[in-house]
């Protein structure tokens, strides 16, 4: 039970035609999370926009392929304390049972800043468990980045 505050980076990538999972959040066994913030951003700022489906849930099993694998940096520089949480972006290989709990309508062309508020609010995740963002089906063709802001309890 570290306290520290992490934050994962999600480098501009982009994404096709298809359902994918834009970050997933793996806890350790000795550390469940608390989701604090989301950012996300995308090159879509003309004509090209586009609405897209943002959720947010937890997989049975998270996927363990694809994508790129993001080491959570924490928010304190001076500290070189390593995250017992993995992270995985921008894969469309998704992983298993997902139950959403909240959805959004994104318009890629404005940015997407989801600062969770009230601690009732917050989104904890469990022990040895797989939080996702993930888009249900094709935004279209953006390149997205951004980032995910989480502290270990």
């Amino acid at each position: 039970m570290s306290g520290l505050s992490y934050v994962v980076r999600h480098p501009a990538l982009a994404y096709t035609a298809a359902a994918n999972v834009i970050c997933q959040l793996t806890t350790g066994a000795g550390n469940p999370i608390v989701i604090e913030r989301i950012e996300l951003q995308s090159n879509n700022l003309t004509s090209a926009q586009s609405l897209a489906i943002l959720q947010w849930g937890f997989y049975a099993t998270g996927t363990s392929t694809g994508g790129s694998t993001p080491t959570p940096q924490p928010l304190i520089k001076r500290l070189s304390n390593s995250a017992n949480t993995g992270a995985r972006v921008n894969t469309a290989t998704m992983g298993t049972t997902f139950t959403p709990y909240d959805e959004w309508q994104w318009n890629t062309a404005l940015p997407f800043d989801h600062v969770m508020g009230l601690d009732s609010l917050k989104i904890l995740v469990p022990v040895s468990t797989a939080w996702a963002l993930i888009f249900p089906s094709s935004p279209g063709t953006p390149t997205i980045s951004g980032a995910i802001y989480f502290t270990e309890m």
